[in-house]
């Protein structure tokens, strides 16, 4: 049966479509709760839909207490709104699991994309790099 379906898709020049790839993002999460996260201030950037979002988290007896925008430059009064709600979202969640903002995907994964480089180094340094 394989082999019909092959020389099928030969003869009429169509492709068989390719298997997704699959993706890292689930063997580079952080899982914040169990994280052995140290103390200290941790500055990453990714990129959001225009630019760069830079950030710094703060981390206090080993939980995620703040997230500062250092640097943004989203659409304004969309994306730059996602990056303020997807910040808050991770603080009271501790959780990078959070909802990205309709409208805004972009601008939502790269804070937490940026949020979990942070958090790598919270981990691998196991200081402060701020």
């Amino acid at each position: 049966m394989r082999k019909a379906l092959d020389k099928a898709s030969a003869e009429s020049g169509v492709a068989e479509a390719e298997p997704e790839a699959e993706t890292d993002s689930d063997e580079t999460a952080v899982n914040i709760s169990a994280a052995d996260l140290e103390d200290g201030k941790y500055q990453a950037a990714a990129q959001g839909h225009v630019d760069q979002i830079e950030l710094e988290v703060t981390v206090e007896s080993g939980k995620i207490s703040d997230i500062e925008i250092l640097s943004q430059n989203e659409t304004e009064g969309l994306g730059d709104q996602a990056v303020e709600d997807i910040t808050a979202a991770i603080v009271e969640e501790q959780s990078l699991e959070v909802d990205s903002i309709s409208g805004a995907t972009n601008s939502s994964e790269a804070v937490k994309n940026a949020v979990r480089k942070a958090l790598d180094k919270a981990t691998a340094e196991g200081g402060s790099d701020g």
